[in-house]
């Protein structure tokens, strides 16, 4: 019989479109877990509440003592007006879910998705 890898965390991966959430095992492996679209666009007045209720609804099946992290493609920061704004978003998504919000460079995104996904 196949052990099953323990779970110690979940990793957040925020998309402009949808958000992605994987079980982090304690062999450092990612097991996706689910994928949550959004129903509102980039467009809509309500798109960065969406994004923080969703995680916020995320977060709340999560047992207190695992890790959680969020990572972020590069290309949301593109979606916001100014710094100012964005840095707006970044300070209440932190106080709304209690999570760093961690925009990746491009090439970090390059990485990481050939990482979970192949070239």
């Amino acid at each position: 019989m196949a052990k099953t890898a323990k779970v110690i965390g979940y990793l957040i991966n925020i998309g402009v479109t949808t958000c992605r959430l994987f079980k982090v095992n304690e062999d450092n492996s990612l097991k996706e877990d689910r994928v949550i679209s959004y129903q509102s666009s980039p467009k809509s007045d309500n798109y960065f509440n969406e994004i923080i209720s969703n995680i916020q609804d995320l977060v709340r099946t999560f047992p207190n003592s695992f890790l959680v992290k969020v990572i972020v493609d590069s290309k949301f920061a593109d979606l916001f007006q100014s710094e100012s704004d964005l840095k707006g978003f970044i300070r209440e998504f932190y106080v709304k879910t209690n999570l760093y919000f961690n925009i990746l460079t491009q090439e970090q995104t390059v990485r990481n998705l050939s990482q979970l996904f192949g070239d």
